[in-house]
């Protein structure tokens, strides 16, 4: 494998990650006159082209009370509120008037079921590629970098970034100020620097249900495709109608993931049903290794036919990956759902597993996006303040600014 060493000229900013919160931190700080390198190791399915995991998904772009956790950060509600509008405003989403929420609201809508409103813009396939090649035309303030970073290490009051191209040369650059925006699969290149996780939300544990017929799922599709039904320590997540199934990779297991396809002829629909555990340390490798076991037991299957209210077959696989009280309150979850009306559960659907949300590590301490390392912030996923499309680009946003305050 080949090596260089070298520094790029005028540039002492590196922004590791071209996702929304990249992009939107390399805009901001292009427009105060800072030349910075945007570094980005793209994702398969999206073909070497910058935006990350939104290039290829169809995107749905959450808006208040989705990511309150910015508002401390933002210095207030007003702030976010004005923040978010003018990042609409740059991605050319345009007359989209964002609600006048402050808070979260809860309201009781049949059983033990609470609809939590969330209103989102929902973009096609093509119309977040149209999107993200229009705000990905840089000025001459922003050199791009195809290349992984796998290393991160002080030096003095610099920073050493070793970058792998395509080719497999390793490269070596020096900065002054990183920004990591390496989303839930690069926290390695964090731990590695010895900055210590936060414990963040907890950790989400459930399932996908995936249905052929979207139409299975059209009164919960009326509540919103980001809305939120809860039920106790329950909720659902990400409604793709119409959607499609998307396996992430995380270390060696697959979680089911979905996608949106708004501009296709796709006519399935999914989402998912996660429980919340609050204390994340210690549960992730048990979960973790209790997966592999399954998978390796040679009786795992990750998709399971289901008829019925209830979970079917998938049961006992759940109760193995997750524990009898996560299985337990997961089935119960899915007949209230179906009791309500709000799914169809008469005809054949399936389910995806195992599907995790706040899984990754996370490192946002506080109120700031600069970590306890000097002149290194975090953004996005990596940040662990608020998760979705709209949230990460108001991250990346918020760290330049408080960067160049």
């Amino acid at each position: 494998m080949k090596s260089s060493t070298g520094t790029s000229a005028g540039i002492s900013v590196a922004i590791i990650g071209g996702g929304l919160a990249g992009i939107l931190c390399a805009i901001r700080l292009a427009r105060s006159k800072v030349h910075c390198l945007l570094i980005d190791h793209s994702l398969p399915n999206a073909e070497g082209m910058l935006g990350g995991f939104a290039r290829f998904s169809g995107s749905k772009f959450s808006v208040p009370p989705a990511g309150l956790g910015l508002t401390k950060l933002s210095g207030s509600i007003d702030k976010l509120r004005e923040i978010s509008d003018e990042i609409l405003g740059i991605m050319g989403i345009t007359g989209q008037a964002l609600p006048l929420v402050t808070r979260m609201e809860a309201v009781p809508i049949s059983g033990s079921l609470v609809h939590r409103p969330y209103d989102c813009i929902v973009l096609s396939e093509q119309e977040m590629c149209d999107l993200l090649n229009r705000i990905t035309t840089f000025s001459v303030s922003v050199a791009i970098s195809r290349s992984l970073c796998t290393k991160i290490s002080q030096d003095g009051r610099l920073w050493n970034l070793v970058l792998r191209e395509s080719d497999g040369t390793l490269k070596q650059i020096q900065v002054e100020t990183v920004f990591f925006a390496g989303g839930r699969n690069g926290a390695k290149v964090l731990l590695d620097t010895g900055l210590a996780p936060m414990n963040g939300k907890g950790i989400d544990l459930g399932i996908r249900i995936e249905f052929p017929d979207w139409k299975s799922i059209e009164p919960l599709k009326t509540l919103g495709q980001d809305a939120k039904i809860l039920f106790e320590n329950c909720r659902t997540f990400c409604v793709n109608c119409p959607g499609e199934i998307y396996w992430h990779a995380y270390e060696d297991i697959e979680i089911a993931g979905g996608i949106s396809t708004a501009d296709s002829k796709s006519l399935s629909a999914n989402f998912g049903l996660l429980y919340r555990l609050y204390s994340k340390e210690g549960q992730l490798d048990k979960i973790r290794q209790s997966i592999r076991d399954a998978q390796t037991s040679g009786v795992y299957r990750r998709t399971y036919n289901i008829i019925g209210k209830d979970l079917g077959k998938a049961y006992p696989a759940i109760e193995r990956l997750y524990g009898g009280n996560v299985a337990e309150m997961l089935s119960k979850f899915k007949i209230e759902l179906a009791e309500s009306g709000l799914i169809r559960c008469e005809a054949l659907h399936l389910a995806h597993l195992p599907l995790l949300d706040w899984h990754w590590p996370v490192f946002g301490a506080g109120s700031s996006f600069q970590t306890s390392l000097p002149n290194l912030f975090v953004m996005g996923d990596a940040a662990g303040y608020a998760r979705g499309l709209l949230q990460a680009a108001v991250s990346g946003w918020l760290a330049a600014e408080e960067y160049l305050r």
